[in-house]
């Protein structure tokens, strides 16, 4: 059994039968990986853009990183014709449409006050995926920038003050 299913069990005393998952694997990028500093924006966007572009990231975004309201912007400068974006969980966007993001293959850059259960605070994580319980469970399921596996989010544990933003 996984670390992150070995958590889940021993955080959630029933979770019953997974009836749903989608995981768009990838390499995730750590935050030890960059070059100089540690901006958790800057390693989402260069998961999206390419592990090889982030010095032009880092160079665009200048000395103090790239705030998760500068998102959008950064994304149109590095190339997408109309990044989008939707603030606010539960009113601009919901466990559904990141399922249909994740479904269409899309990674998916989610920035949160907190996730709920005390591991983020101020984070920018990427989305890859998503894991729905028979108990009505739903989690996310993110490559965070500080493990190389993926890991999980909670979905209605998650701060309704977050945005999630793709191209």
């Amino acid at each position: 059994m996984k670390l992150t299913q070995l958590i889940l069990h021993r955080e959630y005393d029933y979770l019953g039968k997974l009836l749903a998952r989608r995981h768009n694997l990838g390499r995730p990028l750590l935050q030890i990986d960059s070059v100089s500093d540690k901006n958790c924006a800057m390693i989402s966007l260069a998961y999206i853009y390419g592990a090889e572009r982030y010095p032009e990231i880092s160079r665009l975004s200048g000395r103090n990183g790239v705030s998760a309201l500068l998102l959008r912007h950064m994304m149109k400068k590095l190339g997408s014709k109309n990044p989008h974006c939707r603030y606010l969980k539960g009113i601009g966007w919901s466990f559904k449409s990141i399922k249909n993001l994740c479904d269409m293959g899309f990674p998916v850059i989610l920035t949160a006050l907190h996730d709920g259960r005390g591991y983020y605070k101020n984070h920018s994580v990427i989305v890859t995926g998503y894991e729905v319980y028979e108990s009505g469970k739903k989690f996310l399921i993110v490559y965070d920038n500080l493990n190389d596996e993926p890991c999980l989010i909670d979905y209605k544990k998650l701060s309704i003050i977050s945005a999630i933003y793709w191209a």
